[in-house]
């Protein structure tokens, strides 16, 4: 098989089926019901913020760069040598006279989490910022008249400079 960009398929070695689905559509609807019922109730108030936790968590979690984790040992003075000569050492901290914390890399790793979801995630969020830039502050409102500050997944934060009025168009 040979296609138009040079590209030449020479064998299969196996082929998975993808039936798209809306895999996250209960819980994400789940989430959001809750959080609207808190915005309505006040007495619900807690619920619906433990289901922002739980949503934004969701997705977070997913992008734990789980190469970073390491495992701390607290030991004597007199154990401490045998962790500073190991492979996996990668850092000591005299706690008092005896007493050390020993940090080291993990010896296995998992990676078992799934990336493509965090990334999505944040890459659409990214998308509908960028959208928003180019599709409504630049058609109805002039650059010089304001200045980004800072942003992350759905807040951002505009500093308008006071010799130029906020226009309404």
């Amino acid at each position: 098989m040979v296609f138009d960009e040079g590209l030449v398929v020479t064998r299969i070695y196996q082929v998975v089926e993808y039936s798209p689905a809306k895999c996250f559509q209960t819980f994400g609807e789940a989430v959001s019901d809750a959080r609207r019922t808190g915005d309505a109730d006040p007495n619900k108030k807690i619920i619906a913020e433990t289901n922002k936790l739980d949503g934004n968590s969701s997705y977070g979690k997913t992008v734990t760069n789980k190469e970073r984790h390491t495992d701390v040992i607290y030991c004597k003075d007199r154990y401490v040598h045998q962790y500073l000569v190991d492979p996996f050492f990668r850092k000591c901290n005299q706690l008092n006279e005896d007493t050390f914390e020993v940090e080291m890399s993990k010896k296995t790793i998992t990676l078992d989490l799934p990336l493509q979801i965090g990334c999505f995630f944040y890459q659409y969020a990214k998308l509908h910022m960028l959208q928003f830039d180019y599709e409504f502050m630049d058609v109805f409102e002039d650059h010089r008249d304001f200045q980004y500050c800072s942003m992350d997944t759905w807040t951002l934060h505009i500093m308008l400079f006071p010799q130029t009025p906020w226009k309404k168009s």
